[in-house]
């Protein structure tokens, strides 16, 4: 599915879940509205054209008759317009309406003169929302625990507190957090060896594997550098691509996370190369792990139960 298709889906989902949920559209408010003077919302719409183009993803109207457009992003960036010198939050921003917010899976501030614009909504220790931000609210009935069980899919969660945020914009914090969670990956490493796999770090978290006896993969990279994408890519060897992916898609359905299995075309050094990449999210990964132990036991489990049919 194309991730405009999915942005469009998630703003559909959440658009009805403060229409259906009291406590949600009032959580909701109190958090879009933490800097700024709170009022109820009391209508929701999707998809709304204005003038020149713009069709902000949300738009709110307050009971005190203030209207606030959302601007919903998984990872993509802001849409451009036939002007390629204001970007799409600028343009909102010069819309007939009272504020203009951003919300985003993962950390991206837009540019300077957005952020300094009287009418941008943003929290107070960030430069635009998250969609964890709003994790929370998301219980109280069967809606909206089903739209809880998609966060926790794609990521959309707080950072694990024994981890924190591998991402997080303060780069100090990020160094750090990327320095323990690093640990973690030691029981991996030394299975795998074992197993006859060499092993090569990348960006402190990542991992490279190589086994010059496998006949199906020529390298496996392991990414859990965002929350909401915790990756697995193999590299096929010449004419093995679909071999590999009816190895591993069975493993995927086998497992209470069901993580996705697609086959991508990527750009490298020497030229476009067809992988398959198994994708979770951090969370589903070790959501029954507490102790450093048990952590590093999940990511060996998640890791090893597709290591194991194509080594």
């Amino acid at each position: 599915m194309a991730e405009g298709s999915v942005e469009d889906h998630l703003t559909e989902f959440i658009a009805a879940s403060l229409t259906l949920s009291h406590s949600f559209r009032d959580g909701f408010a109190e958090i879009l509205l933490a800097n700024c003077p709170f009022a109820p919302i009391t209508a929701v719409e999707t998809q709304v054209n204005y003038p020149h183009g713009c069709c902000p993803d949300m738009r709110l109207t307050l009971s005190d008759g203030r209207v606030i457009l959302c601007e919903n992003k998984i990872e993509a960036v802001e849409t451009p317009g036939k002007d390629p010198t204001r970007g799409q939050l600028e343009r909102y921003l010069e819309l007939p309406v009272d504020g203009v917010a951003y919300i985003r899976g993962s950390w991206k501030p837009p540019a300077p003169k957005v952020l300094d614009h009287l009418k941008y909504i943003k929290p107070v220790n960030r430069e635009h929302f998250l969609w964890r931000d709003f994790y929370t609210l998301l219980q109280g009935d069967v809606f909206l625990e089903w739209l809880r069980q998609g966060f926790e899919g794609m990521g959309y969660t707080p950072p694990l507190s024994s981890i924190g945020d591998l991402s997080d914009p303060n780069r100090d914090k990020k160094l750090a957090n990327q320095k323990e969670f690093a640990k973690l990956w030691l029981l991996t490493r030394s299975n795998l060896k074992q197993m006859g796999w060499r092993t090569q770090t990348g960006s402190r978290i990542e991992l490279y594997l190589y086994n010059d006896s496998s006949n199906m993969s020529q390298q496996i990279f392991i990414s859990p550098y965002l929350a909401e994408r915790f990756l697995v890519r193999v590299t096929p060897r010449p004419g093995r691509l679909r071999d590999v992916f009816d190895a591993l898609k069975p493993v995927s359905t086998s497992m209470s996370v069901q993580p996705t299995v697609e086959v991508h075309r990527i750009m490298r050094k020497n030229g476009l190369t067809e992988v398959v990449d198994i994708q979770t999210s951090l969370f589903n990964v070790l959501r029954s792990a507490s102790t450093a132990e048990e952590m590093e036991q999940a990511l060996w489990s998640f890791v090893s139960a597709f290591l194991k049919k194509i080594e």
